[in-house]
Formats: structure tokens, sequence, C-alpha cells
């Protein structure tokens, strides 16, 4: 079962991605983004996902820990070729410090999940059936 602060917590969260030619858009869960949605679609996307890689399982790390696995990340999406949008994901409450993320474009939704294990994540965020970003949740959480 999920922890319903947990839950609450990435509810509350904005998820943001540099997107080229429109700037910073932030996405809610369950709620459209239309610049968001016109930039896949200009840009021929068909899937993605927004993954961090910092603060395993929830538990903060240092800074010096978190900007050396962000770029974990960053090395293991290069390998793997997948295209992206940079990020940051932001607590509304501002008490959870900003977190560097990735949206991967056409990403199949079990690479993201398999990502999101191997750098000990609770949930990563991707579209639902509707395109609406949703939360999908990593086996331990």
């Amino acid at each position: 079962m999920i922890d319903p602060v947990l839950e609450a917590a990435y509810r509350a969260t904005d998820y943001c991605v540099d997107v080229p030619g429109e700037g910073r858009v932030v996405l809610r869960i369950g709620v459209p983004s239309a610049p968001f949605d016109s930039a896949l679609k200009a840009a021929g996307w068909q899937s993605w996902a927004i993954l961090a890689a910092v603060n395993p399982w929830s538990q903060p790390c240092t800074e010096a820990e978190n900007a050396a696995r962000h770029q974990a990340l960053l090395a293991a999406v290069a390998i793997s070729g997948w295209s992206t949008w940079p990020g940051v994901n932001l607590a509304a409450d501002g008490n959870w410090p900003p977190e560097p993320a990735l949206c991967l474009l056409d990403i199949p939704l079990s690479e993201a999940l398999r990502l999101a294990e191997g750098f000990q994540q609770n949930a990563f965020v991707a579209p639902d059936g509707h395109g609406l970003p949703s939360l999908v949740w990593v086996g331990r959480a």
C-alpha cells in the first residue's frame, strides 16, 4: 500500500520541464497542459516520462550525492540514446529541495520503470491513458 503522506507529497509537486520554444512548462498530476502536448506533437514524440535520480526512496541526500546521482542518470540516458528535455521537480509547499529531473522522450514505460527502480525512486510521471500526467509507482512504494 502506498503511504498516503508520500502520495500527497508527489501529487503536490510541480513537475517542470524546459521545453524548447516554450520555456518552462509546469505539469501537475491529472491536469492537461496544452503547451506541453503541442510541443510533444510538434516534435513527433509519442511517449514520455519525467524521472529524477536524487533522494533515493525519498530519503534526503547531500547536494554532492544528489549531483552525482543526477550525473549517473544523464550518463545512463546518453548511453541509451533517448532524447530529453531538462526539468526540475518542485514541492508546492517548499518543504523539499528542488530535484533535477529529465523528461525522457519516446521512452517505453517499461524502460522508464527500469530506470526508476535502478535509481531507487518511489514513482515517476508518465501519461495515463488519456495523455494526462500521472504517477507511476515503483514496486517498493
